[in-house]
């Protein structure tokens, strides 16, 4: 199939996600959602605390911070400024994780045979 050229065209919103995975897994979408919404919660609450959060198979999130800095002005006579400290959160993708979207096809899991 090959890389393409707009690789980004089309974005899958939140509750298609949610009934995707409703679908796949099971679930009634009211319980998928409260699933997404813990997970999403819980990653955002250790990476508040400065701790790394590990998914095998799929990636980690991790912090990046930035210091506070002066920053100079960028009109002449104009004082400098200070920019506060900031976290950007960050997610690495792992090796398999990225394998797997690299490769020619994507194989769908089988959910018989996982159960």
């Amino acid at each position: 199939m090959g890389i393409k050229k707009n690789y980004m065209s089309n974005r899958v919103t939140k509750n298609e996600l949610i009934k995707e995975v409703a679908s796949r897994a099971g679930f009634t979408m009211k319980d998928t959602k409260e699933l997404l919404d813990a997970t999403v919660f819980v990653i955002k609450q250790h990476l508040y605390n400065y701790e790394e959060v590990s998914w095998s198979g799929f990636g980690y999130f991790t912090l990046k911070v930035i210091g506070a800095h002066m920053c100079k002005a960028i009109r002449p006579g104009e004082p400098d400024f200070e920019v506060e400290a900031r976290r950007y959160p960050q997610f690495k993708p792992s090796n398999k994780f990225k394998s797997e979207i690299n490769a020619d096809t994507f194989e769908v899991e089988d959910k018989s045979a996982v159960e």
